[in-house]
């Protein structure tokens, strides 16, 4: 029997091959590395950093906790998509103001609440050794990218839309409200 560790890290292995690869790949994203899936529509570029935050969460061997990170990118209109620098995108530690959302910003109040009430939930998607993966899988990030992220990504005809759905105040009221929600 394998150890809880190793475990973990494959139920985390089959989330990025049998979930992520397939759905993202359907919605027009190409892989850009281990880490990473975009796609150029106009005049932005969408990323997924899917596994950005992943973690075992210190002092338990057993668990594995991940964020799925969502950017929209202004694409300048004389810019080649292909020699388009992604990865200063991803440059977190640069003091850049890079716009990423969590998958938890794409939900509506009504889902974050539910997995909030159930779980005590914090935009964090948890592995624990002993789960059952696929359910997970179908319970949890299937619905949150399916039927809410990529919906929504696809509605964004140009940056400009998803500037107009993404002001400051709708940004921080969607933080806001997440805290707000479990009380």
């Amino acid at each position: 029997m394998s150890d809880p560790k190793n475990r973990v890290n494959e139920y985390f292995e089959f989330i990025k091959e049998n979930y992520f690869a397939f759905a993202l790949k359907n919605s027009g994203f190409e892989r850009k590395g281990k880490k990473l899936w975009w796609r150029v529509r106009l005049d932005m570029v969408q990323t997924i950093h899917n596994y950005a935050s992943v973690q075992t969460t210190a002092a338990i061997s057993n668990e594995i906790a991940f964020k799925i990170r969502i950017g929209v990118h202004h694409r300048p209109e004389n810019c080649n998509p292909k020699h388009f620098n992604v990865t200063s995108l991803l440059d977190f530690a640069s003091g850049k103001a890079l716009d990423y959302l969590s998958a938890s910003d794409y939900l509506p109040e009504g889902r974050l609440k539910e997995k909030i009430e159930k779980e005590a939930w914090n935009g964090w998607y948890v592995l624990r050794d002993g789960l059952d993966v696929e359910e997970y899988v179908d319970k949890e990030i299937r619905p949150d990218m399916d039927s809410f992220v990529l919906p929504k990504l696809d509605e964004f005809g140009s940056y400009a839309d998803y500037l107009r759905w993404r002001t400051p105040r709708e940004y921080w009221q969607i933080r806001m409200n997440r805290f707000c929600l479990s009380q």
